[in-house]
């Protein structure tokens, strides 16, 4: 049965490879996974979002000079005051590719908001990386900054225990997750333009952050609050999300966004961001209770068979199974992320027609060599 192909609404000339069998998987099967739909490949914005959005694809990242500030004991403040102001911060901790004069790593804190409205770095010696120092460091920067933010997420779960008993004796709500794009985008300038200028710089200590082989031996069962009546793979060309893209804030319904990487040197028209498309009828049902997760992105365990989405910094949320054709989209889905620095997405409508849809997610995974 063919559901998305309609010429009165211009799929056909729109889309490419399209294959609009529907495929529904057993019931019976443990956790009850979401029916296949078939192949969506190279959707447009006009596929997902019902119509043309509007010309404007994110925040700005690009406009007023920032101004960068020396703080007390080393410390670094730089604002940007084009992008986004947010009260949600992204925090990192860790040490660094670089051995100091006494023969110790480098450690470093850095802290930036959703958008990279400001950044923060401070060098901490490394027989002061504890939790009890680094409060008082976090202490002396919101002195400076003038207030508070209502949370702060974390990605590196070495670092849970540190960080979650220094915040928390800030009484700052701490989110353990993998939504930190803002910070991955500044860890990735740091390790291409600050790191290897210094002095004690050695490439061999920079560690492999993505255990992309990596899953759980048994994921975890997805709540029926999130669970779609069926799901496609799709893909949406990487030009819609960059300026003048159709993909923008207002557009997203109860989604949201998140900071692009860099991507000089990258044929936009020709990239395509990969995504998963759940239709229901319990669109802004399901949305909710995915705000109230913290739900970070999808991943396909090829060998498992499986689709996860996941959350937080380490859960996996069984979404479907694959059988082999099922297993082949996966594998253009997985090949995909690695064109658009592990940028992907997830939309909630309730059909092909609708205008936006009920929560559009932009997600990236955690980079390598971070």
């Amino acid at each position: 049965q063919s559901i998305w192909v309609s010429k009165k609404m211009g799929f056909g000339r729109r889309l490419c490879g399209l294959a609009a069998s529907l495929v529904l998987l057993s019931w019976s099967e443990a956790f009850s996974p979401v029916p296949h739909l078939g192949t969506k490949r190279f959707a447009t914005s006009r596929f997902l979002f019902g119509k043309e959005a509007a010309s404007s694809a994110m925040p700005p990242r690009v406009g007023f000079a920032p101004t960068k500030t020396k703080l007390k004991d080393g410390a670094e403040l730089e604002m940007f005051p084009a992008k986004p102001k947010t009260m949600e911060w992204e925090i990192d901790c860790f040490s660094r590719p670089v051995v100091m004069e006494d023969g110790k790593k480098l450690w470093d804190l850095l802290i930036t908001d959703t958008w990279g409205s400001f950044r923060y770095s401070k060098t901490i010696p490394a027989n002061e990386v504890n939790s009890k120092e680094l409060r008082n460091v976090i202490e002396d920067f919101l002195d400076e900054y003038g207030s508070d933010p209502d949370a702060v997420r974390y990605f590196r779960g070495e670092m849970a225990n540190m960080l979650r008993i220094a915040l928390e004796d800030l009484n700052i709500k701490v989110i353990p997750s993998r939504n930190c794009c803002s910070l991955y985008n500044w860890l990735e300038e740091r390790h291409d333009e600050v790191y290897p200028q210094m002095k004690g710089f050695k490439k061999v200590m920079i560690r492999n952050t993505a255990n992309e082989n990596q899953y759980d031996a048994r994921p975890k069962k997805m709540p029926d609050e999130i669970r779609g009546e069926k799901y496609a793979f799709v893909g949406l060309p990487l030009a819609e999300f960059l300026p003048g893209g159709g993909i923008n804030e207002q557009n997203v319904g109860m989604g949201r966004l998140c900071p692009l990487p860099s991507f000089r040197g990258v044929a936009a028209g020709d990239t395509f961001v990969q995504g998963i498309v759940i239709l229901t009828e319990r669109g802004p049902e399901i949305c909710k209770h995915m705000n109230e997760m913290e739900i970070v992105g999808v991943k396909c365990n090829l060998n498992g068979r499986q689709v996860y989405l996941q959350e937080g910094i380490s859960m996996d949320l069984l979404f479907a199974r694959l059988n082999e054709e099922q297993r082949k989209e996966a594998v253009i889905f997985e090949e995909g992320k690695l064109d658009t620095k592990g940028l992907h997405f997830i939309s909630v409508q309730k059909d092909e027609t609708q205008e936006i849809p009920d929560g559009f997610y932009l997600f990236r995974e955690v980079p390598k060599g971070i």
